[in-house]
């Protein structure tokens, strides 16, 4: 019980965070990156509660998939803001490799 309402509690914290960074310079490239990191956080918390209350194959695989976008999504907005143009080449591997794991958290035996 005190589990889901943790993780009720950080989904609705990262939707707002997500929301509010935004909100203050939605052109800024820095806060869209944190927001889309955000927004994967929300997604990622949601398949954690879910597999809290069914823990169904599906959802442990979507909770190990969307956890490799947060990291990915994590090290591209670390880029974004210590770097002032971070190369294409760097953003490009990073999202390769987040895609590699995100797609063989589907398969079996990966």
């Amino acid at each position: 019980m005190l589990t889901s309402l943790i993780q009720i509690t950080v989904l609705f914290l990262n939707l707002y965070l997500g929301i509010f960074v935004l909100s203050q310079n939605s052109k800024s490239v820095e806060n869209i990156a944190f927001s889309v990191m955000a927004f994967i956080a929300v997604f990622w918390a949601f398949a954690n509660y879910m597999l809290d209350i069914s823990p169904l194959l599906i959802w442990h695989q979507f909770s190990y998939a969307l956890g490799s976008l947060v990291i990915a999504s994590g090290l591209i907005w670390t880029l974004i803001i210590t770097e002032n143009n971070p190369s294409k080449r760097k953003i490009t591997v990073i999202g390769f490799f987040a895609i590699l794991f995100f797609s063989g958290s589907f398969l079996p035996d990966f």
